[in-house]
């Protein structure tokens, strides 16, 4: 049976039913949420809606839902009126929403560090860093997180290099090393302090790729603790903007272990989806994985952003002659990660921002078909497609690639893309539709933070405008997605990219209570008022049946 008339199937049978007591946990008198507008759920591959009949309650008992329909109905049933009830009168109800590709450590270690996102040039910079310095003892770490390279580089004209501002940061923060990492997560800039604290005097102050990681893994380690404290820091803030499930891309082995003993210690609240950087081990999660924290496969970026140049294009920057950005990894690095894991059955992932990048992804999926008995069976995952050749457009399908997309990226790139890629290479940046159209699967959308932000309502906005909200017209508005489909990526879309379809993504029977409650209907926005989602407020956030985020 195909993947939308399954959804539909699923949807009818589980539009009424009610199961019966004994078969939930007879402690559990489940909760019964009325009075709101119940969306069962969207696919991520159909721009119109899968079932235009909404309902008015739905029934969660165990961590599973019982039954959806007419409130009436479902108080009326033996289940039912056991139930507690929790009021939504005039609130939507939607599958909990999920971020297909998002942090949860480095969000919570980011919120403990100063947030310059609104910070435009050097006096900005060095008042919000001073600031800090003046609470910190001399010689500490000063960490900035948020600001943009690309887009500073463009209000000053492009003239003037981030070494520049680095340098100028010298004089105004002398007594302790700075280190600021570009919102691209590809970048970072540094005072001389802090290059002396890295050993690296000598070096120019803006890093990128490789050696911006190195500078940032010279920052004092954090403690399993410290872990444990950011990931229960970023989980409150996931779950206060709405999200119930974020899949992580390429965790290494301590921030998995800190997972793990916060699942244990019953505190893991967000669902996790996990895909390690390093290649399966004796001791692979997968075996001790469950619906809260699981381990699905293995990821690895090919290339960096476009916002530092270090996406791999095929042909040079615009506005850097002879430069076409650099791969992060060589074809037999990332085909040895790719072919052990899908031996061990990990589902491969790939993350490719440049069309140089991207064509190598898709030659190293082929040589996995080829080579890999059951490859494809495993759905490999494309994450960012931000450039793709037009030849290969068509290698798609045949391949089954899952595109794993960021939408809210593209706002902060149209303030400077135009320079950096020129006229014709613009055409062809973020071509979600078309994406869409050629690889027949289900989207995938995700935050991409920190290069976008950590919020389904941004990514909403993103997908559905194309636009900054203060726009006028959208950019390339046949690229963008229709409010169901992109709804349907963060949900029934997001779920299926890491093959949990058949239990994640839908309101529907057997189904997790995971729920999105706002006090918007998204379903009826379009480009023009897309943005209104920016300001829907968060209501209530339910993992599994529990409130786990109640804002009313």
């Amino acid at each position: 049976m195909g993947t939308t008339r399954r959804l539909l199937t699923l949807l009818a049978i589980g539009w009424l039913w009610v199961c019966g007591a004994d078969a939930q946990e007879p402690s559990d008198p489940g909760t019964l949420f009325t009075g709101a507008t119940v969306f069962p759920g969207f696919d991520g591959r159909r721009p119109e809606p899968v079932e235009r009949r909404v309902c008015s309650a739905v029934l969660v008992r165990g961590g599973r839902v019982i039954g959806i329909g007419g409130e009436a109905e479902l108080a009326a049933t033996d289940a039912g009126r056991r139930a507690r009830r929790v009021d939504l009168t005039g609130l939507y109800v939607y599958p909990g929403f999920q971020d297909a590709h998002g942090e949860l450590e480095q969000l919570g270690a980011d919120l403990e560090r100063i947030d310059l996102s609104g910070c435009a040039g050097l006096d900005d910079l060095a008042r919000a860093l001073g600031q800090r310095a003046r609470e910190t003892p001399a010689g500490r770490w000063i960490v900035g997180v948020g600001w943009s390279s690309a887009r500073w580089a463009a209000s000053v004209g492009g003239g003037e290099a981030p070494d520049s501002l680095g340098r100028a940061l010298d004089a105004r923060i002398p007594g302790h090393p700075v280190l600021i990492e570009d919102r691209s997560g590809d970048g970072v800039l540094l005072n001389r302090a802090g290059l002396e604290a890295i050993g690296a005097a000598d070096s120019s102050r803006w890093l990128t790729g490789a050696a911006a990681a190195r500078a940032t893994a010279a920052l004092p380690a954090a403690t399993p603790a410290d872990r444990e404290r950011r990931i229960l820091r970023g989980q409150e803030a996931l779950l206060a903007r709405g999200f119930t499930c974020v899949h992580l891309m390429g965790v290494d082995r301590q921030e998995l272990a800190a997972l793990r003993r916060v699942h244990a210690a019953g505190r893991l609240d967000v669902r996790v989806v996990a895909y390690t950087s390093e290649l399966p081990s004796a001791e692979d999660p997968r075996a001790w994985g469950d619906d809260r924290l699981s381990v699905a496969g293995v990821h690895l970026d090919l290339d960096g952003a476009l916002a530092t140049r270090g996406a791999a294009l095929s042909d040079a920057y615009s506005d850097a002659p002879g430069w076409k950005g650099e791969l992060l990894a060589d074809a037999p690095a990332a085909w040895s990660l790719l072919v052990e894991g899908a031996r061990a059955g990990a589902q491969p992932s790939l993350g490719a921002t440049g069309d140089r990048a991207v064509g190598l992804a898709l030659d190293l999926l082929e040589r996995g078909r080829t080579e890999v008995p059951g490859f494809i069976g495993l759905r490999p995952r494309l994450a960012g497609a931000d450039l793709i050749g037009g030849g290969d457009s068509g290698r798609l399908r045949p391949l089954g690639v899952v595109p794993s997309l960021q939408p809210a990226r593209l706002l902060e790139q149209l303030a400077w893309a135009p320079a950096r890629l020129g006229e014709e290479r613009l055409l062809g940046l973020q071509p979600w539709s078309s994406l869409a159209a050629a690889t027949g699967q289900p989207l995938a959308l995700g935050s991409g933070y920190p290069a976008g932000p950590a919020d389904p309502r941004a990514i909403f906005h993103a997908a559905v405008a194309r636009r900054a909200a203060l726009a006028r017209t959208p950019f390339l508005p046949a690229m963008a997605l229709t409010a169901h489909r992109t709804l349907g990526a963060l949900t029934s879309g997001a779920a299926a990219a890491v093959t949990q379809e058949d239990r994640r993504g839908l309101l529907a029977r057997g189904y997790g209570g995971d729920l999105t409650v706002l006090d918007v209907d998204l379903t009826q926005l379009g480009w023009g008022d897309a943005a209104s989602a920016l300001e829907a407020r968060v209501v209530m956030t339910v993992v599994d049946g529990e409130i786990l985020h109640d804002a009313r």
